[in-house]
């Protein structure tokens, strides 16, 4: 064994998934459905608009799967890297939704029709949430308190792998 992993392992400190705190799975399982609804929001689009194009269908298909890693990943092994993935995707949609809106004079992105006002406050509103409670689980997840094992000792090392 090398001297630096010697004195810092290499492994991630997890993220408990328990509901040792009450507060921090409740953050977590909002997350999920937030992230959820999100991919959810983008498929609704296709249907509430205009006919779309093959091109369309496939980016905004797309734009829907990005969604999802985050949901799974919280819901399964919540870790600092899925709280930041999270904060990252919500963060580009809240920087890419106006820009993909004015670039294409509207599409998936613009308030339609039918049902549109609430599709595009979702849009906004989906990432804002996901942004704010993926800091929240960054902070919630980072403290003792949050139940992982060892008190904070990463994973694979508390169970005495790894070292």
């Amino acid at each position: 064994m090398s001297q630096v992993t010697n004195h810092h392992p290499i492994c991630e400190e997890a993220v408990s998934k328990s509901n040792g705190g009450r507060g921090y799975a409740a953050v977590r399982w909002c997350a999920v459905l937030v992230a959820l609804a999100s991919a959810a929001v983008h498929v609704l689009t296709l249907a509430s608009g205009p006919t779309p194009s093959s091109l369309h269908v496939v980016a905004v298909l797309g734009m829907a799967m990005g969604c999802l890693p985050c949901a799974m990943h919280l819901a399964l092994l919540p870790r600092r890297r899925a709280w930041a993935q999270m904060a990252l995707v919500s963060a580009a949609m809240l920087g890419g939704h106006p820009l993909l809106s004015a670039a294409s004079g509207g599409g998936h992105h613009a308030a339609t029709a039918t049902g549109g006002t609430a599709l595009g406050a979702a849009l906004v509103v989906g990432p804002v949430l996901g942004l704010g409670l993926a800091v929240t689980g960054l902070v919630l997840g980072t403290s003792p308190a949050a139940g992982s094992p060892a008190a904070g000792q990463p994973v694979s090392c508390a169970r005495g792998g790894a070292r």
